[in-house]
């Protein structure tokens, strides 16, 4: 058992033993992943009949198949494709990492009917609620006040500081000890990662960056292709590279990978050791790009791009300019 789960089996135990349970749990200081984990489980013991996540219940055998009726996911469309979350979200397709109005007010709704057992519980389990939009954190807001009677909301997050503060203040916190880069690179293979790409994925995560493995390597190597280009003043390839990137499904995603690099060749130039680099499976080709350097203008220019980013403003156009 990792110290995460045996810190939250320590919490609830707690609560157990009071019998006194928060109508609502923000947990964060893991990987969204991790995470997500943690939560289901502490989801399925709160639905459980003998309360302990037995597995053999009635409620954790249609809880284990998915079909709990008295189980509800809510994350925006760009979340739930990245955690593969089976949720059903109507509207238009968006890159945008956004959780609107009415998928909460649809799953409120859901939530307020009466449960399925007699005197059973009703959890809803909320995936980054720093997503929400202006709008549904409102009508979140008027839940969290008025739950209802048998029903237990858990938020998860790797970003708390960018929660709403009225939500905050409607939840017992827990934040997890971070589970190390071993600990997630072990997970990873375990699951069936490529031994060779599990470190740098279990370090993306940690800071809080999830990676589909099926496209990674492909994706990263565009960025790596970029700033070759612009290590070596090839401005045609910069550009071609650059509209490539533009047509990436996941900005945000893509900014940050980009940034990842960066300060990785930052640390090479300042004479770290490669144990601290995020890529380390690019150490050679990341030390020759490195000498081109330095590479603070450019890490500059892609912190400054995030916020303007969540402004919808195209990727294309914010490093368009970008030098080393």
């Amino acid at each position: 058992m990792s110290a995460q789960e045996d810190r939250l089996k320590q919490v609830v135990s707690g609560w157990q033993s009071r019998g006194q349970w928060p109508h609502a749990l923000l947990l964060s200081g893991a990987s969204a992943p991790f995470l997500l984990k943690l939560a289901t489980h502490l989801a399925k013991t709160r639905l459980c009949l003998t309360g302990t996540g037995c597995g053999h219940c009635d409620s954790c055998r249609v809880f284990e198949a998915g079909n709990h009726l008295d189980f509800h996911l809510l994350a925006s469309r760009v979340t739930a494709e990245e955690l593969n979350l089976n949720i059903d979200i109507e509207g238009p397709t968006t890159t945008r990492r956004l959780i609107r109005k009415e998928q909460v007010s649809a799953t409120l709704r859901q939530l307020s009917l009466r449960a399925q057992r007699e005197q059973g519980w009703r959890v809803l389990l909320l995936v980054n609620p720093e997503e929400l939009h202006g709008a549904s954190a409102n009508a979140l807001l008027k839940s969290l006040e008025e739950p209802g009677e048998r029903v237990f909301f858990i938020l998860i997050s790797n970003q708390p500081r960018a929660v709403l503060e009225t939500i905050i203040s409607r939840c017992q916190q827990l934040t997890l000890p971070p589970p190390t880069r071993d600990e997630l690179t072990q997970t990873l293979i375990e699951e069936g990662c490529d031994p060779t790409l599990a470190q740098t994925l279990a370090e993306l995560q940690r800071r809080g960056l999830h990676f589909a493995e099926s496209d990674f390597a492909g994706r990263r190597q565009l960025v790596v292709s970029w700033l070759a280009a612009m290590a070596n003043n090839q401005d045609h390839q910069r550009l071609l590279n650059l509209d490539q990137i533009s047509k990436d499904q996941a900005p945000d995603q893509i900014l940050e990978l980009a940034l990842s690099l960066t300060l990785d060749l930052m640390r090479l130039q300042s004479g770290m050791p490669t144990t601290e680099l995020t890529h380390r499976d690019l150490t050679h080709q990341l030390r020759e790009l490195a000498q081109a350097g330095p590479w603070i203008n450019l890490s500059q220019t892609l912190a400054a791009a995030r916020p303007a980013l969540k402004r919808n403003l195209r990727l294309s156009s914010l490093l368009m300019g970008a030098t080393i």
